[in-house]
C-alpha cells in the first residue's frame, strides 16, 4: 500500500506565503467602501437656462427673466480635495497598496440626508410676491440635460445618493417670469441631524429681450 502523498516543509511554506500572498490581493483589488461625509457648506450660483451660453453651468450675474435658474453645492469641507480617501486606505490594506484602478474611483456616502428645501425671495418679484415671501413652490429641479424638469423630491434622491466626490450638486430653474429687474434668493436646505444649511444668490441682473 502506498503511503499518501506528503509535501515537504518547504513546499507548505510556499502555500502558506502564496496563499497570503492571492488574499492581499484580493483585499487590495476590491472596490473600497463608500467613505461617510457630512454636508456643512451650501453654495448657490446663477446659471444659463436660455440656451443662450455655451455652458449651461457657468456663474452668471444676469440672465433673461423668463429663465432664471440657480446651481447648488452642498460639500464636505473637510473631505474636499481627496486627501482623505489616500490616507485613509492606506494601512488598513494589509501592506499592499490598492490598485491605481480603484484609486480613482472612490464614492463618498451622506450621513446626514437632505429632508426639505426651502426658497425665499429677498425683492419684490411683483405686485404679490414681495421680500421675505417663501417662494419654494415655483421652483424646479433640472437634470443636466435642462429638458425634463421635474419635482425637487428628486432634487433630494440626487443629493442624498452615493457621490463620486465630497461633494454634490443640483440645478433649480424658476417657473416664472418676475415683473423686477433684479432677483436675489435665499435657500436652506435641512439635513436630517437637524442642521439647516443656507447661501444667498448674487444679486441677478435681469433682462427682458434675447441677448
Amino acid at each position: 500500500m502506498k503511503s499518501p502523498l506528503r509535501l515537504s516543509r518547504s513546499a507548505k511554506v510556499m502555500l502558506l506565503l502564496l496563499g497570503g500572498l492571492m488574499f492581499r490581493v484580493f483585499i487590495g483589488c476590491r472596490p473600497p467602501d463608500p467613505i461617510e461625509m457630512s454636508y456643512n457648506r451650501l453654495r448657490c450660483i446663477g446659471v444659463d437656462n436660455s440656451g443662450t451660453y455655451l455652458n449651461p453651468h457657468s456663474s452668471l450675474d444676469t440672465m433673461q427673466a423668463g429663465a432664471i435658474a440657480l446651481q447648488l453645492e452642498l460639500t464636505d469641507t473637510l473631505l474636499y480635495g481627496g486627501d482623505y480617501y489616500v490616507q485613509s486606505r492606506r494601512g488598513t490594506n494589509w501592506g499592499l497598496d490598492r490598485l491605481y484602478a480603484w484609486e480613482i474611483m472612490e464614492s463618498y456616502k451622506p450621513i446626514a440626508k437632505v429632508e426639505s428645501l426651502q426658497i425665499f425671495t429677498l425683492v419684490d418679484l411683483d405686485a404679490t410676491t414681495h421680500a421675505g415671501d417663501e417662494i419654494t413652490a415655483a421652483w424646479l429641479y433640472a437634470p443636466d440635460s435642462f429638458e425634463l424638469y421635474q419635482g425637487l423630491e428628486k432634487a433630494f434622491d440626487e443629493l442624498n445618493r452615493i457621490q463620486d466626490a465630497s461633494a454634490a450638486g443640483v440645478c433649480l430653474v424658476f417657473k416664472g417670469k418676475p415683473e423686477a429687474e433684479e432677483v436675489q434668493f435665499v435657500v436652506e436646505v435641512a439635513l436630517s441631524d437637524g442642521r439647516v444649511l443656507s447661501c444667498e444668490s448674487p444679486l441677478i441682473t435681469l433682462l427682458s429681450e434675447t441677448l
